[in-house]
């Protein structure tokens, strides 16, 4: 994938630069936390968007 990724920015005569210094390596609650907090936010979103149409349909 790298190589096709490769000639893919030297066709358009791109270059790409890694401004990071490395990888981090992350706890396991770090890594849980990163997992989970978007799996809580999907939630209440469809949550309150559904109390929200209940609400709106009721009056």
């Amino acid at each position: 994938m790298i190589v096709g990724t490769v000639i893919f920015f030297e066709k358009f005569e791109t270059k790409i630069t890694i401004i990071s210094d490395g990888i981090k390596e992350k706890s396991i609650q770090e890594e849980l936390a990163e997992d989970i907090i978007p799996i809580i936010h999907s939630f209440s979103e469809k949550f309150y968007g559904m109390r929200n149409k209940l609400l709106k349909y009721s009056k």
